[in-house]
């Protein structure tokens, strides 16, 4: 996802931190966290990745304060999409399948009127193979 060809252009940066709900998850964590030098290191990591990373910390099995907590966040981190409609035009448009569809249907004008995408087998296609997050900043997609 994130394809360049896309209509919409997927923030690859994780956000600003200072959103409610990801300053919340990282005082949380930060209060959680085993010593001083770990809550900062939580605390680091969330002032250069954003919102994204406070998200990314509330998926089941991240461990927030191991050493490779931010490349092991920047390795999983897809995209943030604003809605899921943009997040599944943007899976069409990686995938490449409105191209293939093109080239199937041909001049076919009749055909080319009735055959569309099932958005919601889509969507859960991406719920398969992603963890997304939805929140008031939009879906956050995950590698799993």
């Amino acid at each position: 996802m994130g394809h360049a060809g896309a209509e919409y252009e997927p923030r690859h940066s994780a956000g600003e931190p200072g959103s409610p709900h990801g300053d919340a998850v990282i005082a949380r964590r930060a209060e959680q966290a085993p010593t001083v030098a770990a809550a900062e290191l939580l605390r680091d990591i969330y002032r250069r990745q954003g919102t994204a990373f406070a998200a990314y910390l509330t998926l089941d099995g991240i461990d927030g304060y191991a050493r490779t907590a931010e490349s092991d966040f920047e390795n999983a981190y897809v995209a943030t999409y604003p809605d899921q409609q943009i997040l599944i035009e943007d899976t069409i448009a990686t995938f490449g399948w409105r191209q293939d569809l093109d080239r199937r249907l041909g001049c076919d004008p009749l055909l080319r009127s009735v055959v569309t995408f099932d958005h919601s087998r889509i969507w859960e296609f991406v719920n398969e193979g992603f963890d997304i997050l939805e929140s008031t900043e939009g879906l956050y997609v995950f590698d799993r």
